[in-house]
């Protein structure tokens, strides 16, 4: 027996859960909602963690970035709450006070877990994920830490970045020849090893996280190889993993993440998932996992939509953006150095004065485009730059790169 039961129960408060609320109540504007999140906050933009509440002047509090959906009525938010188990049999869910909550959908919104790579949290291990880590690492930098930023990744150089315009000191270490080189192609990556070199930050390149010794007054950074570096605290964008255990305890199906259908349905149709935890059916490159804002929000309205009873498929081809210092970028598809690599120039600049315009092409082995990246290169309504590289995406046949210059 549940000790109550709702119409739908949101397991997860991050963009994807909130943007479920609202499909929900686009289509149903009575059924009652449990939206249940085991962070202590409400739902809120979660990039501008590394983004705007740094550098944005309308966006320098985390009142500016709260969202929609814990508001609406007949939402029942309960935050610092975790499900700890799912029952698709008696459709309940568990959480960590013992209490039982029935449902008629569930929508699983579950997100990630950074990965934490030989280095145990605390007050100076910072594994950079939610709102309670950017409110730990601000009150570091405003008072002028040394700060050491593990990670190649989109988090790792934002964070290095907007860190390096505090009062803190920033040594950035990453895995590859140079920053970005996972993504861009050196022309880019050269440019930014300037660019962040000329804004104070040590770099050092080619150089792997081993393990992190908390020493009660600052932390010990030990890389593979054996340099160590010291300083007040150590901050770490390693990526994260589908947090899928509640699914896989319940008897879901799981393949690298929770497997959804087109309409966001899990195994179980009475089972809905989204946002950073789902497995989706890419109808361009297959079924992946998509951890952007874009997808999460549209995913998370489609899928609420379809909980509510609706058919939405949602075959939108999802982007994402980073802003480094005055360069910005968004960006379609699987954007990797690995790739063969064609730069169209609209401008270039070289070192870390100005800022090159280009749109980048990806193309695998065959020719056949697998992501494009416009860098420092912006649509408008005229000129819609995210769709037309959305329709050259969906076109799966060999590029010849004079097919593509120009196109964007």
């Amino acid at each position: 027996m549940s000790n109550e039961s709702f119409e739908y129960v949101i397991v997860g408060a991050g963009m994807a859960g909130a943007a479920a609320v609202r499909g929900i109540r686009s289509r149903d504007p009575e059924g009652a909602i449990a939206l249940i999140g085991a962070e202590p906050d409400a739902p809120y933009t979660r990039p501008a963690l590394s983004k705007a509440l740094w550098r944005e002047p309308e966006t320098t509090t985390v009142d500016t970035i709260g969202l929609e959906g814990p508001g609406l009525p007949g939402v029942d938010f309960r935050p610092s709450t975790t499900v700890t188990a799912l029952d698709t049999a008696a459709r309940t869910v568990t959480v960590d006070s013992g209490a039982t909550i029935g449902y008629r959908r569930l929508i699983l919104a579950t997100g990630g877990r950074p990965r934490r790579s030989g280095a145990t949290p605390g007050p100076r291990v910072i594994h950079f994920h939610d709102l309670g880590d950017y409110r730990a690492l601000r009150a570091l930098a405003d008072r002028g830490a040394r700060i050491i930023v593990v990670g190649a990744g989109f988090i790792g150089s934002e964070l290095a970045a907007v860190l390096s315009a505090t009062e803190a000191t920033v040594t950035y270490v990453f895995s590859r020849r140079a920053v970005g080189a996972r993504q861009f192609p050196s022309e880019i990556t050269d440019h930014l090893d300037a660019v962040f070199a000329d804004h104070g930050i040590e770099l050092v390149p080619g150089s792997r996280l081993e393990s992190v010794e908390d020493t009660g007054s600052g932390v010990h950074v030990t890389l593979a190889g054996g340099r160590v570096l010291s300083g007040d605290a150590v901050v770490v964008g390693l990526g994260q993993e589908p947090d899928t255990g509640l699914a896989e305890r319940a008897g879901l199906e799981v393949d690298g993440g929770v497997v959804v259908d087109g309409l966001w349905r899990t195994s179980d149709p009475d089972v809905f998932a989204v946002g950073d935890v789902a497995a989706v059916p890419d109808p361009i490159f297959g079924r992946r996992r998509i951890e952007h804002e874009d997808a999460a929000v549209t995913g998370g309205l489609a899928a609420g939509r379809n909980a509510a009873g609706g058919r939405v498929v949602d075959e939108h081809v999802p982007f994402f953006y980073s802003d480094l210092f005055e360069d910005g970028y968004e960006a379609l598809g699987r954007v990797d150095a690995s790739l063969d690599t064609v730069i169209d120039w609209k401008s270039r600049s070289e070192g870390a004065e100005g800022s090159s315009e280009a749109v980048i092409y990806y193309l695998d082995a065959d020719r056949v485009l697998q992501g494009v990246l416009m860098w420092n290169v912006w649509g408008d309504d005229a000129h819609d730059t995210k769709a037309i590289a959305a329709r050259l995406l969906a076109d799966r046949s060999p590029r010849a790169a004079e097919d593509l210059l120009g196109r964007i």
